[in-house]
């Protein structure tokens, strides 16, 4: 009976050995305190002020007189003064002064100029609108395709009235190439 109690204590002292092994496998695999990593709190991101862009700069260009005649009779004896590269484009009623191949000025017939322009506001897409003087108005659009410059301005050829701008696109370019074709519009005159 004395080698069934050595072969039992000798089994839990083998038993109790394996058990503490394992304990110990399972506390070295458990981080402790000093090997944890300190819990670190995110910072937010400070709210920056957003940049304000810099107003694009249009490039200088030699700017000329071009006769108005070939968008009709009316125009006989008009001029605009433009840069020397742009071309006048007529197809009855569509008068262009194609200034790039995105940007371009429209002349169209515009008898009720006034009353038009008094609805600018009633386009949710319009913004900004400012009326410059009692024949030019510059406003905003965000349509779809994002951000543009519009001029609407008012110029008499003999008695008849003609809205010179953007057109309603406007230019997607700049606010630059917006006062651009202000200056040109105010530049329709009697040769």
């Amino acid at each position: 009976m004395k080698k069934r109690l050595v072969l039992v204590a000798a089994v839990l002292v083998a038993f109790t050995a394996c058990k503490k092994k394992e304990e110990k496998k399972d506390e070295a695999a458990k981080p402790t305190e000093s090997m944890t990593k300190p819990e670190v709190k995110k910072e937010e991101p400070k709210q920056e002020e957003p940049a304000k862009e810099e107003p694009k700069k249009l490039p200088e260009v030699e700017m000329v007189d071009h006769d108005l005649s070939p968008f009709g009779k009316q125009f006989a004896g008009y001029v605009v003064t433009a840069p020397k590269d742009a071309k006048l484009e007529f197809d009855d009623p569509s008068r262009h002064i194609v200034l790039s191949d995105t940007d371009f000025i429209t002349i169209e017939e515009a008898p009720y100029w006034e009353d038009a322009v008094k609805g600018l506001d009633k386009d949710k897409d319009n913004q900004n609108i400012k009326k410059v003087s009692d024949t030019e108005y510059r406003y905003e659009r965000t349509p779809p395709l994002g951000k543009s410059w519009l001029v609407d301005m008012l110029v008499k050829i003999g008695k008849e009235k003609w809205s010179c701008g953007t057109g309603m696109t406007g230019t997607f370019h700049s606010e630059a190439m917006a006062d651009r074709i202000s200056t040109i519009c105010k530049s329709i005159r009697k040769k």
